[in-house]
């Protein structure tokens, strides 16, 4: 099942720099943003233990993807497009020409977007009937969702967001010294555009997966809550400064100066993380995971 649901999931980004004018060009980033978080509340839901379970962990799932879609809608303000083509145009093949890096804003936004990959519906475990069953119960250990094609949901999910993240924010498939009007049309180069987008979203993936593993499992539950107090404001934040961003449309010098700056701390940061969990794995009682307080 895995398998199969990777293939299609792959198939669906990989064809985007063939056919510009008959994929890319007519497709909506929410489809794809709706159709991800639809596939982990119906994992959720038919995981759960009881129908009503799996409606809150359903419930959970989506107001958990809530800070992500504030965050797509901060691109399309930016780009003033919900096309993936026009997205993908309006970004270069450099790291400082992503729009990742296009405003602090949009840093934030890629993190919430990312963050949204991280979401575990099986990770609640079934409240006791009566009056108990608004009170989460912490003995119960997390469980996992039956059947290998709920676990297929929840690769695809992860699997999608990446994907997104990678056209939305890390330059699509944009080569490196070419721009898309020099890639069109010319097979060779769509072959390896194919081969670029999907070895960004690969890593993406592969590194969402090593941040799944070093932090501390939340229950679900626990999740919403963090998504309401701490998520939801952030992407509040980032709407907002991105229309000001907008707005403001700094220009050469400056907004190079910006790019570059965000890029360079971006990397420092990921040097500090690699080194902290080098740390935590090889060092003599390591337990393996992050800091909280990095």
């Amino acid at each position: 099942a895995s398998i199969v649901v990777d293939a299609v999931v792959a198939a669906l980004f990989a064809v985007l720099p063939f056919g510009q004018y008959l994929v890319a060009a007519r497709l909506d980033v929410g489809v794809l943003f709706l159709g991800a978080t639809t596939a982990l509340a119906v994992a959720a839901v038919a995981g759960a233990r009881s129908a009503w379970d799996g409606l809150r962990g359903a419930a959970h799932v989506a107001w958990q993807h809530v800070p992500a879609a504030v965050a797509l809608t901060s691109v399309v303000i930016t780009t003033g497009s919900v096309r993936v083509q026009e997205i993908d145009r309006a970004q270069g093949s450099a790291p400082w020409d992503w729009l990742a890096f296009r405003s602090p804003a949009a840093l934030l936004a890629t993190l919430l977007l990312l963050g949204c990959a991280l979401i575990e519906p099986d990770l609640e475990a079934a409240p006791d009937s009566g009056a108990t069953a608004l009170v989460e119960d912490a003995s119960l250990p997390p469980r996992r969702p039956r059947g290998s094609w709920l676990e297929a949901a929840r690769r695809a999910h992860r699997f999608v967001v990446a994907g997104l993240a990678s056209v939305l924010f890390l330059g699509g498939w944009s080569l490196p010294g070419l721009s898309p009007a020099q890639q069109d049309g010319r097979l060779g180069l769509e072959v390896v555009a194919a081969a670029w987008l999907l070895g960004k979203t690969a890593a993406v993936v592969l590194a969402m997966s090593a941040v799944r593993w070093t932090l501390p499992r939340r229950r679900l539950a626990e999740s919403t809550r963090a998504t309401t107090l701490a998520r939801l404001p952030l992407a509040v934040a980032a709407l907002v400064l991105s229309v000001a961003w907008t707005w403001w449309t700094p220009h050469g010098t400056a907004q190079l100066l910006m790019s570059g700056s965000l890029v360079g701390m971006t990397a420092l940061v990921a040097v500090a993380i690699v080194q902290r969990l080098r740390h935590g794995v090889l060092s003599a009682g390591g337990d393996g995971h992050l800091s909280p307080f990095l």
